[in-house]
């Protein structure tokens, strides 16, 4: 699962078009974002969790995938746990599949503290094209593949 929170994968801000007072999104993709999802997508299925509305987590996922293809579900707020106003939890169970198999990518680790030992985190991306934290991410990734249960593997 992919947390597609802002500062995660995509930094995104709203901000008024010039000369209109409609707003528009703009978004910045985290360096080696497209050819890490392919890598990805090729060690198993995609999911968006994100803990954004159902529309930006919607939009969201036309922009990284616009054929449709790449991800098996989106999951947004109303799929997590708000534990403290404002503050939401990802439950993966949500998700329908063996937590043994099962691993969220996030740069908030409250997000992991219902399954802490499926949570693999990543540095907050902040605009730096130098950014190199995705294909950082992949020797573990395509270790954990490998493995008929990552949660141990992760909790050790």
């Amino acid at each position: 699962m992919l947390d597609s929170d802002p500062w995660c994968f995509v930094l995104c801000a709203l901000g008024q078009l010039p000369s209109t007072h409609l707003p528009r999104w703009f978004s910045l993709q985290r360096p080696h974002l497209h050819s890490f999802l392919e890598e990805v997508h090729a060690l198993g299925q995609l999911v968006i969790f994100t803990s954004a509305t159902e529309e930006y987590a919607l939009k969201l996922a036309g922009l990284l995938d616009p054929s449709g293809d790449r991800f098996m579900r989106v999951l947004s707020r109303s799929s997590c746990l708000e534990v403290q106003r404002g503050v939401y939890v990802k439950d993966l169970k949500q998700c329908g599949r063996s937590l043994a198999r099962t691993v969220l990518i996030d740069d908030t680790k409250t997000s992991f503290l219902l399954q802490p030992d499926n949570g693999l985190p990543i540095s907050p991306f902040f605009g730096d094209h130098r950014d190199a934290a995705l294909p950082g991410l992949l020797p573990a990734l395509q270790h954990l593949a490998t493995l008929p249960d990552v949660s141990r593997t992760m909790h050790a």
